[in-house]
């Protein structure tokens, strides 16, 4: 019998984030691997289809069960059909249960449903770390032993022409700002940017931040945004890709990663990395980063200190984190996945 895959692509056409870049890394690469006598086939929602997180759930939920009847549903980003068994679902951290408050109540109690079951009903599940297959076991009751882990790649970054001129543009001197990629959640912790900026006021140093973020983030007493700031908003992977290879260093302090894809970029374009010690920042950045406490302004400050006055430290850095981003690549993650997928989806003889 002819083995049937198909692809829940409810991603397809969203803003690149993390979840978003693994479904679209790992897609892009698992069909060339798939055999010629297999179907495989990505579904997506109907042309003209509204594009709110209402409407994708209820398509999700109802119509793909349908079109993928009889094969074997591969899931990339965080959700699928709660119905099926006949399933694969990539779940990439356990934040709706961890820091519960960086989500709305309809969201949290959303997902909350949403992994319980999934987790239990799904043939596979896979994480892209060791730190979320642990939180994932904890906060769902589901044995580890059930939960294969495949890193994120971060070799993507190969294949984009910097945008050299962006960083002038944005009024950025190279080798003189620290860079932030984030978003306004509260578990990326951007806010002590603020306090460790204002340590280092006397260096010249500019802080860039890149993402989409508001400024209501450093509205606390003593983490305000510095006027030495730029914030940029979201930015292109040709503009991120020059401010990685231009920033002194880019300074990731988030209190809560499934993964942590940014300081892999920022490795792999030779940019050296400040890291949180929190979650699985010390798995994946293993001895490529200098860490602080996610809370710790005054060693954050000092790093960067550091960094800014040892060309020894710096070039230190840059290896090690070549080193580091070389052990993570899209082509290993898709062959592992696509590993999985052929043990699971034959069809009974």
């Amino acid at each position: 019998m002819r083995a049937k895959i198909y692809l829940n692509a409810r991603f397809a056409g969203q803003k690149v984030t993390g979840v978003g870049r693994f479904a679209e890394e790992i897609s892009a690469r698992l069909l060339p691997l798939i055999a010629r006598d297999v179907r495989f086939e990505a579904l997506v929602m109907a042309p003209g289809s509204p594009l709110s997180l209402q409407a994708s759930v209820l398509w999700e939920q109802f119509v793909l069960p349908f079109r993928s009847r009889g094969g074997f549903l591969v899931n990339l980003a965080n959700t699928g059909p709660l119905a099926l068994r006949r399933q694969l679902v990539v779940v990439c951290d356990a934040s709706v249960f961890a820091v519960p408050e960086n989500y709305s109540v309809l969201f949290r109690a959303w997902y909350h449903v949403a992994l319980n079951v999934l987790l239990r009903r799904a043939e596979r599940i896979v994480t892209i770390s060791q730190f979320s297959r642990a939180e994932l076991a904890r906060h769902c009751g589901v044995p580890e032993s059930r939960i294969d882990v495949i890193p994120c790649g971060c070799d993507h970054v190969d294949t984009v022409t910097a945008d050299d001129s962006f960083p002038a543009r944005a009024g950025l001197a190279r080798g003189r700002y620290v860079l932030a990629v984030g978003t306004p959640s509260g578990a990326k912790n951007l806010a002590v940017l603020g306090e460790a900026m204002a340590r280092l006021r006397d260096n010249g140093l500019q802080l860039a931040l890149a993402g989409n973020l508001e400024p209501s983030v450093f509205r606390k007493p003593g983490s305000e945004l510095p006027a030495v700031a730029r914030a940029l908003g979201y930015v292109s992977d040709p503009e991120l890709k020059a401010l990685y290879e231009q920033a002194l260093c880019l300074v990731f302090p988030s209190r809560y990663e499934g993964f942590g894809l940014p300081p892999l970029e920022a490795m792999r374009c030779g940019c050296p990395v400040v890291a949180s010690d929190a979650a699985s920042l010390p798995e994946v950045c293993g001895d490529a980063a200098l860490f602080a406490g996610p809370d710790d302004s005054e060693r954050i400050a000092r790093h960067i200190g550091d960094l800014a006055g040892s060309e020894a430290l710096r070039e230190g850095l840059r290896a090690r984190g070549r080193a580091c981003a070389e052990r993570y690549t899209w082509g290993a993650a898709a062959g592992r996945l696509f590993e999985i997928i052929a043990a699971t989806a034959a069809p009974a003889s």
